[in-house]
């Protein structure tokens, strides 16, 4: 059996008619904007207001989009704009309107917890990172500081990274967005040391495995560790390393707590080297 959540791309079902499946999806803001419910107006942002005018083309009252707030489910809803019909001569998108729900929260499996710590890498990889990890149904992300980070990858947007899971979630159907996760300490980056005391502290992370991967040898087959885990366990915290792989001190400490906490294993993808 496979983990879980890296299924539930390939067992998505539509309630809505296949008439509504090609429509494009608008992520909405519970932080900054309304929820989504029946006959409810939900002003758009000025950003979304440019992306449905220019890049969907949704230029007259009445066009059909869809949209989902993480919470609500996902709705048929119909573009509102300001003036006397929109069309070209109106000036900006005002809102949209909720018609009918297409699906429940409840049509994605929401029992998993799928989470990546990472370390930074360059920028292009990192939004094909992003992207990949949010259409495999990962809910929250942490970055992590290691000893051999790359330094022209450090100073990251997180708000810009934000976009990216925004857009992946978009194009990929899914009903929710991931989130960043602050460390013990709020701050936006977490130690290799913040992330081993989390997760064996059963009054935070504790619980769920941490799966660290670990190249030449030094972790168990991931398909054999994943078999394990599965049967008791719905969630999951994977530690990615840098470009440079790990220090030989972050080595030691990954043995030490491997050693003590049984919810932490050292796994391995094979014998090659996977590209950052």
């Amino acid at each position: 059996m496979i983990f879980q959540p890296f299924l539930f791309l390939f067992t998505l079902s539509f309630n809505s008619s296949s008439q509504y499946s090609k429509l494009p999806r608008l992520f909405i803001d519970l932080d900054s904007q309304s929820a989504l419910q029946k006959d409810s107006i939900v002003l758009l942002s000025r950003d979304q207001q440019h992306y449905v005018q220019t890049v969907l083309r949704k230029k007259r009252n009445g066009a059909q989009i869809r949209c989902f707030d993480g919470l609500n489910g996902e709705w048929l809803c119909s573009v509102r704009y300001d003036g006397d019909g929109g069309g070209r001569r109106s000036s900006s998108v005002l809102s949209v309107v909720c018609d009918e729900l297409l699906r429940s929260q409840s049509a994605q499996n929401d029992e998993h917890s799928l989470t990546i710590f990472f370390a930074p890498i360059k920028k292009p990889r990192m939004k094909f990172l992003i992207e990949k990890c949010t259409e495999l149904s990962v809910n929250c992300f942490g970055v992590v500081q290691t000893d051999y980070t790359n330094e022209s990858s450090k100073g990251l947007n997180l708000e810009k990274l934000s976009i990216q899971a925004v857009e992946a979630s978009e194009q990929s159907e899914r009903l929710d967005v991931p989130i960043f996760v602050n460390s013990p300490s709020e701050k936006s980056v977490w130690t290799i040391q913040e992330i081993l005391s989390y997760v064996t502290c059963s009054d935070n992370g504790g619980g769920g495995p941490l799966l660290i991967c670990r190249e030449r040898g030094h972790g168990v087959p991931v398909v054999s560790v994943l078999k394990n885990i599965c049967k008791v366990e719905n969630n999951a915290k994977f530690l990615i390393g840098p470009e440079g792989g790990w220090s030989p001190e972050e080595e030691a400490l990954f043995d030490k707590y491997e050693r003590s906490h049984e919810n932490v294993h050292s796994i391995s993808f094979g014998e090659t080297i996977l590209r950052a």
